[in-house]
């Protein structure tokens, strides 16, 4: 294999499976004898990060940056200007007058010892990107050789994270559609100021059975221990993120996982974000034998990112139910089902079922009255 190109198949191969950037960035400082590496390519719109690596991370450089130092980067409209890919050392666009009075050149950088910095632009449509990597000492500088193929290797960078940022768009994309075919499944009430103003049809039936019902257009349960916990949870839900409530019908054995969610956010003169008036409530029955509690299986995923839908994959692997039953029981493809439960572990970073199975031990054993039955009724 010629010089470097086992760095660039590794960034080829992070492009397409994301948890190897780390591995691909560790082979470029290697192969060159640099330093530090930092590579970002983030939304602006949304603040999505594709890429966000730093190898240096556990020092905290990181967090500091951000917090104290972002906001007075001159450097950056300064790399945003130049061509995309175009690698060049910081100093073609540092003065040594720019650095001197730098908190960044004086404070920052010196303190972890990054020096010399080069780089290149990697702002794709709509996101912020920077490839930087420093020498490894304050005297030292790339040699010609590597100076060459840090500028080859810039191309396949642009090019790499340009092919992450499409495999993830399209994976969210995907995401949101399985979200949406799951609210096929559940029931959906739409409120103003409280009172319901449209349900589904899912939603009219759960009404049907009769453990929901509306009085004077609110939602509510007709028994007393559900509904004072339906109540409560409405109320402190409004303007936050709050995990799912789980309610029990033991007549029925029936179990219900309600989430609310904030429409069309407020803004106040201020110019802080008010609660919204307008809220979606979904309602998914879940009709899933229950040996480890969802409840406690939500407390175990909140952490993470991951959405109830694919907690309940979670859940069902956790108390050995296959995908298949799983699937026929939500009344979702198989496909559906595998996709959740696959997004889920990659969230948790969790490679297998089996690792899965070891961690949840794990949180059990570090986490003493991790599931105190608050949110059950």
């Amino acid at each position: 294999m010629e010089y470097g190109e086992e760095a660039i198949h590794k960034l080829y191969k992070a492009a397409n499976e994301p948890e190897y950037w780390k591995d691909a960035a560790g082979a470029i400082a290697e192969l060159t004898g640099g330093g530090a590496v930092h590579l970002l390519l983030a939304s602006f719109d949304t603040r999505y990060e594709y890429v966000n690596l730093f190898t240096r991370d556990e020092i905290g450089f990181a967090a500091e940056y951000i917090r104290d130092y972002a906001a007075i980067d001159f450097r950056v409209p300064r790399v945003m200007a130049r061509p995309l890919g175009s690698f060049a050392d910081e100093r073609e666009y540092v003065s040594e007058d720019d650095a001197r009075n730098s908190p960044i050149h004086q404070e920052l950088l010196p303190r972890y010892g990054i020096y010399n910095i080069s780089g290149a632009n990697l702002c794709l449509d709509g996101c912020i990107g920077w490839f930087g990597i420093s020498t490894s000492g304050p005297t030292v500088d790339f040699d010609n050789r590597q100076r060459e193929y840090l500028k080859q290797l810039s191309r396949h960078l642009l090019n790499a994270c340009r092919i992450s940022m499409t495999h993830q768009d399209l994976q969210m994309a995907r995401e949101r559609s399985l979200g949406s075919l799951d609210l096929f499944q559940a029931g959906l009430f739409l409120l103003e100021s409280g009172r319901v103003v449209h349900a589904n049809d899912a939603a009219t039936r759960l009404i049907t059975e009769g453990f929901f019902r509306l009085r004077s257009d609110r939602l509510s349960c007709t028994a007393a221990t559900a509904n004072s916990q339906l109540a409560t949870f409405l109320s402190r839900a409004a303007g936050q993120r709050s995990q799912p409530l789980l309610l029990r019908q033991h007549e029925r054995e029936a179990a219900y996982l309600v989430s609310v969610n904030d429409l069309f956010p407020r803004y106040a003169g201020n110019g802080s974000v008010e609660h919204s008036a307008y809220q979606a409530v979904t309602i998914t029955e879940l009709n899933i034998p229950t040996h480890i509690d969802l409840d406690e299986v939500l407390l175990f995923c909140s952490s993470c990112g991951v959405t109830p839908a694919e907690a309940m994959t979670v859940h069902a692997s956790l108390n050995s139910i296959s995908l298949a039953s799983f699937a026929e029981m939500r009344g979702i493809g198989l496909d559906t089902a595998r996709q959740q439960l696959k997004s889920a572990l990659t969230k948790m970073d969790l490679g297998s079922q089996k690792k899965l199975f070891r961690a949840f031990e794990r949180y059990r054993l570090v986490t003493p009255g991790h599931c105190d039955g608050s949110n059950v009724a």
